[in-house]
């Protein structure tokens, strides 16, 4: 299956090493979304945040895979932790590949820099994890990139597509229920019944009647004959 895989990394420190990997993945008849273009880049730059955001929401659309390039500065860098956040709403799946071992062109690799999914987090069976807890890291020349790269994109998109909710009803008794709520079987929502008042007690006003207090209402004590009387 032909995957389009959004690229995100800190343009200015990596656009050389950045382009090697794309390269790897685009003559194989594979798109690549992401900012390549300088021109493109310095232009949202100068029109504001609000730009940048459309620009990378509108880069994300009809991608299923965000591949994350960790150079030696992208951990922390605003805009990649924005694309990283949006991917993981969208469901894209996430990779990051450390990238500091390719040469650029000057021939020099790189210090190694931070994982950014380090510093993103959410909440999953109610604890508090990391996405580095979530997403796997690869190495582009020690894991062999060029070699690997597509079966990298198509495990993460694979692993996706099963992070779905599933609720699950089963029937129940109303009677097996705890007191303070009863979850009805065809809807699966709990229901807390109201506190029933004492049987001679109802509240009234401008002709309407019920058991329950209401705004304006006055209380109406009850007599064993279903008289009433207004205290």
């Amino acid at each position: 299956m032909t995957r389009r895989v959004f690229f995100s990394f800190h343009y200015e420190k990596d656009i050389w090493r950045a382009n090697v990997v794309r390269n790897c993945w685009v003559p194989q008849g594979r798109e690549a979304a992401g900012f390549w273009d300088s021109s493109l880049w310095e232009e949202s730059k100068k029109a504001g945040g609000d730009a940048i955001r459309r620009m990378i929401d509108e880069g994300l659309q009809n991608t299923s895979v965000t591949a994350v390039l960790i150079g030696t500065k992208t951990s922390g860098r605003q805009w990649v932790s924005y694309e990283i956040e949006e991917s993981d709403k969208k469901g894209n799946g996430l990779i990051g590949i450390y990238i500091h071992n390719i040469k650029d062109e000057n021939g020099k690799i790189a210090k190694r820099g931070d994982n950014p999914f380090d510093n993103i987090y959410t909440e999953k069976a109610g604890k508090r994890v990391s996405f580095s807890e979530l997403y796997p890291t690869y190495d582009w020349v020690s894991d062999a990139g060029y070699d690997n790269f597509g079966s990298w994109v198509e495990k993460s998109a694979g692993a996706s597509s099963k992070l779905q909710i599933t609720v699950v009803r089963t029937p129940v008794l109303l009677s097996q229920m705890p007191k303070r709520g009863r979850r009805s079987s065809s809807t699966g929502i709990v229901r807390t019944p109201r506190k029933t008042p004492a049987s001679n007690a109802i509240y009234a006003r401008n002709g309407m009647i019920s058991r329950h207090p209401f705004p304006g209402a006055t209380k109406i004590r009850q007599s064993k004959r279903g008289r009433g009387m207004i205290i």
